[in-house]
């Protein structure tokens, strides 16, 4: 839609510049999420992270901590989950990034045996 609103605008060259940047920034940020959703696959005896550079895997015992975190954003509670890795990453993720609600995977986790504080 962008593309053909850049189009559109041909007499006008600065906002066919912007169309344009616009149109390509959201094909590329499109593909990255359907290329990378869900990032977090949860097993029994690990989970797997999914980047833009591949997939990582944690067991539980690389993970130090694993819990729901509610925070204030435009006047709502939003729960995110937050992982403790190695090397002091902390990896923190909503749920667009999980495909699900962060309260039903932190419980996968939980029951996968991660280490999980409430």
């Amino acid at each position: 839609m962008l593309g053909a609103a850049a189009i559109a605008s041909l007499s006008d060259p600065g906002g066919t510049v912007i169309m344009g940047v616009a149109a390509v920034l959201l094909l590329v940020l499109g593909t990255t999420a359907l290329v990378v959703r869900p990032r977090l696959v949860v097993s029994p005896a690990r989970i797997r992270l999914r980047t833009l550079r591949g997939t990582v895997e944690y067991t539980p015992s690389e993970v130090s901590r694993v819990r729901v975190v509610a925070t204030a954003r435009l006047g709502r509670k939003t729960p995110t989950l937050e992982f403790d890795l190695p090397n002091d990453r902390l990896v923190v993720m909503g749920r667009w990034d999980l495909g699900s609600h962060p309260d039903d995977v932190v419980d996968a986790l939980e029951r996968a045996g991660f280490p999980v504080s409430r």
